[in-house]
Order: structure tokens, then C-alpha cells, then sequence
């Protein structure tokens, strides 16, 4: 199922947690953060041509079921 998560912490492992998730939805999500986290994951699976897309500020992400 499709998301618009908020999160109130900033924490990589949950981002990651949730872009993984995401992969498998049904419809497009959307994840945002308060602060900057560590962003490994997202720059290494854009690398790797994943459906994510991150906003210029980084706190954002929109990322695309596989």
C-alpha cells in the first residue's frame, strides 16, 4: 500500500527501512524527514537506476514500487 510518511526523527536506518518498503507498494511514496540523515542508500540505489527521487534539500524522497 502507498505512503506518505512523516518522520520526527532523523535516522537512516528508518529511511531505509521505508524506501525498502516502498519498492513493494502499490502506487508511488513519499517519505520526509526533520533533519538531514546519512543518505548512502539513496545515492547508492539511484546508482543503481531505483525509481527514487530526492529533493534538493534532501529531506524529502519520492520513491516508485519496482
Amino acid at each position: 500500500k502507498a505512503f506518505n510518511y512523516k518522520s520526527e526523527i532523523s535516522s537512516a536506518q528508518v529511511k531505509t527501512a521505508m524506501i525498502l518498503s516502498a519498492f513493494r507498494a502499490n502506487n508511488v511514496c513519499a517519505f520526509s524527514e526533520i533533519s538531514l540523515s546519512r543518505n548512502h542508500s539513496e545515492n547508492m540505489l539511484k546508482a543503481m537506476k531505483a525509481p527514487i527521487r530526492v529533493s534538493n534539500d534532501g529531506l524529502s524522497l519520492e520513491i516508485s514500487p519496482l
